[in-house]
């Protein structure tokens, strides 16, 4: 008889045995019953994870939420949440993620847990969260490798620049007081998986080849890049075709997704005349319109109810658009007068020749802006 044995646990063995075999030895595991610092032996089982490959596992020792303290850094290649009750990783750290091969993994069997010290991407790593579960990282470190999500849980970021994102099931989130975009270089989503940018989140796809504006725009139409924040809506346009300054991230090959109120033509988080006036100038257009010529519901077109969408959320209720046409003029008292606001005023529209669609003529220069 022989047997193999770790702190708390016995493997033992009897008879004869001929040929090979292997033990699923378990990694260093979390058995302190409290909070506690990470760099405390007491605090393991199997001992302190740290270094590259190890794993760390956060299981149902706790009874009560607890925070592991990384008072000083540490590298490991998976950490693994497993209880009902919250861990929090705090402190200065950081916690490096990192592994001799393949991926790193944050995984989250159960509960609802938090990296709050700054966690740092060595490698290519995947958040695997599982169904009714989620991991709350705010300080995640700015990484040249990708990330990946996986399972049908939650996972929510703050700050978000990496390589690329593939969200391959599941969600995830845009949270936090961070106000700068996610910056990626390329951005992939599984049917059913979900991107929530929340009420004020930007994405920058800086891309380097053909741009992947219509895949994006695919995503944003059936809803997987999406906002939760009522009242909000996602645009989209290539960075290159708004005014200087829109983003302080990315450059002319660069797509920029954006939480703004419908209307918000030009993705400068104000619904007014500029962009009041890009939806006149392509009211009309039947097919391949953009977010920027006014089609605010993805249906290729600029029609009534894109007008509509912007009266609701517009700034400025005495607007006079120049060179309107007369269907344009029509539909805009129309979609103010339908616009459910006490006290807002009837659009004065100056009903002169029909120049606004762009297969007859081009924009009207901000020079003749007009205001009532």
């Amino acid at each position: 008889m022989f047997a193999w044995s770790q702190p708390g646990n016995q493997y033992p063995y009897n008879g004869n045995y001929s040929g090979s075999f292997s033990l699923a030895i378990p990694g260093p595991t979390w058995v302190a019953t409290s909070s506690g610092f990470w760099s405390a032996p007491a605090n393991w089982g199997g001992g302190i994870p740290n270094g590259a490959g190890a794993s760390a596992t956060f299981g149902t020792g706790i009874t009560v939420p607890a925070t592991v303290t990384l008072d000083v850094p540490q590298v490991v290649g998976s950490v693994t949440f497993n209880n009902t009750n919250r861990y929090t990783l705090a402190g200065p750290g950081p916690l490096t993620l990192d592994v001799a091969s393949g991926s790193a993994n944050v995984g989250v069997i159960s509960g609802n847990h938090t990296i709050e010290t700054p966690l740092a991407l060595a490698d290519d790593t995947t958040f695997d969260i599982a169904a009714a579960s989620s991991v709350y990282v705010p300080n995640l470190q700015t990484t040249t490798h990708a990330i990946m999500k996986t399972g049908a849980g939650k996972a929510t970021f703050t700050k978000l620049h990496a390589s690329s994102l593939d969200v391959q099931s599941g969600e995830v989130e845009f949270g936090g007081s961070y106000t700068g975009p996610w910056l990626v270089q390329s951005l992939a989503m599984s049917a059913g998986a979900k991107i929530d940018l929340n009420g004020g989140g930007d994405l920058v796809v800086d891309y380097t080849g053909a741009t992947p504006y219509e895949q994006i725009r695919a995503m944003i139409a059936d809803g997987r890049l999406t906002t939760d924040e009522v009242n909000t809506s996602v645009g989209i346009a290539e960075l290159s075709t708004l005014p200087a300054g829109t983003s302080p991230e990315g450059d002319g090959t660069s797509v920029l997704v954006r939480a703004v109120l419908a209307g918000d033509a030009n993705l400068d988080w104000h619904v007014d005349f500029d962009d009041l006036l890009a939806l006149a100038q392509n009211y009309g257009l039947p097919t391949n319109a953009r977010w920027i010529d006014g089609d605010f519901d993805y249906s290729g077109s600029v029609n009534f109810d894109d007008l509509l969408a912007l009266a609701q959320n517009y700034g400025d209720g005495s607007a006079v658009v120049p060179r309107a046409s007369a269907e344009f003029s029509a539909d805009w008292a129309l979609a103010q007068s339908l616009v459910p606001e006490p006290g807002m005023l009837m659009v004065a529209v100056v009903t002169a020749p029909l120049l606004t669609r762009r297969r007859r003529a081009g924009r009207v220069p901000s020079s003749e802006h007009c205001y009532a």
